[in-house]
C-alpha cells in the first residue's frame, strides 16, 4: 500500500516527466514465503520518485508501428520495520537501510505485413542494496508496471529478482478479426531473491531462456489471452490465462 503525491510535466505529445513525494508499505506473510518461522514482515519507507514516458507508437494497446519507453528512479528512505517471528530463524532478513531502485520498460514495434508485426522488448530493474520485499515479479501474463513483468513458460510471479535484465522477441499475426496469435520467446539474467538462510549459502545468478505461443482475443474490457510456453528454469511446459487491461 502507499500514498503518493506528485506533478507531471508534458514537454510533448510523446514525452512525459512525473515527480512524486509519499509513503509505501510493504508486508510480506508467511504463506507467501513458504516458511514456518515467521508470521509477517512489514516495512515502512518514504519515498521520491521520478518517472519518465517517452512513446511514439500509433496505438497505447496492440501497437504496429513506434517505441514505448517507460522508467522509474526512486529513492526509499528505511523508517521502521516489524518481524512477527515463530520457533525458528530460517527466514533470511537483509539490513534494513535506505535504497535507490531503477527500472525501465522499453517496447519496439515494426509492420511486416498488414497482419503481421514484429515486437522487441527490454525490461530491466537494479536496486542499490538487497531487500526482503519490493523485489522484480516474473512470469505469466501479468504486465501491470514495472515491478510485475510477463515471461511466457512461467507461472505468475513464479521467479523474484533483486536485479534482472529480461529481453524478448514475438511475432503477431491477425488472422481475423479482434483474435491475433503471437510466437514469443524471452531470456532472463541477474540476481534472484532468496529467503531462506539456507540458500544463501549457495547463492548464484539466474539465467535461461524461455519460449511459446499465445492466442488472444480483443474485447472491450480488455484482451482475453491463453499462453502455452517452455521455460528453461525447471524445463516444463506451462499454461496460463489472463483477461482484461493492464497499465503501467
Amino acid at each position: 500500500t502507499f500514498v503518493q503525491l506528485g506533478v507531471g510535466y508534458e514537454p510533448n505529445n510523446d514525452i512525459l516527466l512525473n515527480g512524486y513525494i509519499g509513503m509505501e508499505h510493504f508486508s510480506l506473510e508467511a504463506r507467501e514465503a513458504s516458511v514456518d518461522d515467521f508470521s509477517e514482515y512489514q516495512r515502512l519507507d518514504g519515498i521520491l520518485g521520478l518517472t519518465l514516458s517517452y512513446q511514439t507508437t500509433d496505438a497505447h494497446y496492440l501497437a504496429s508501428e513506434g517505441i514505448d519507453l517507460q522508467s522509474r528512479l526512486i529513492y526509499y528512505n528505511y523508517l521502521t520495520r516489524s518481524v512477527e517471528a515463530g520457533r525458528s530463524n530460517e527466514l533470511y532478513i537483509p539490513e534494513d537501510q535506505s535504497y535507490v531502485s531503477a527500472d525501465i520498460k522499453l517496447a519496439t514495434y515494426l509492420t511486416i505485413t498488414d497482419r503481421l508485426v514484429g515486437e522487441g522488448t527490454l525490461n530491466a530493474g537494479w536496486k542499490s542494496k538487497e531487500t526482503l520485499t519490493n523485489n522484480y515479479r516474473i512470469g505469466g501474463l501479468e504486465n501491470r508496471n514495472n515491478a510485475s513483468v510477463e515471461m511466457i513458460g512461467l507461472n505468475a510471479h513464479q521467479v523474484y529478482m533483486q536485479e534482472f535484465a529480461l529481453w524478448g522477441l514475438s511475432l503477431r499475426w491477425h488472422p481475423l478479426g479482434s483474435m491475433y496469435i503471437t510466437l514469443q520467446g524471452h531470456y532472463l539474467a541477474g540476481s534472484p531473491t532468496f529467503l531462506l538462510n539456507e540458500s544463501i549459502q549457495n547463492r548464484k545468478s539466474l539465467s535461461f531462456a524461455s519460449y511459446g505461443i499465445k492466442t488472444s482475443l480483443s474485447t472491450p474490457l480488455g484482451p482475453m489471452q491463453l499462453a502455452y510456453g517452455r521455460n528453461g528454469l525447471t524445463d516444463s511446459w506451462n499454461a496460463n490465462i489472463s483477461f482484461g487491461y493492464t497499465f503501467f
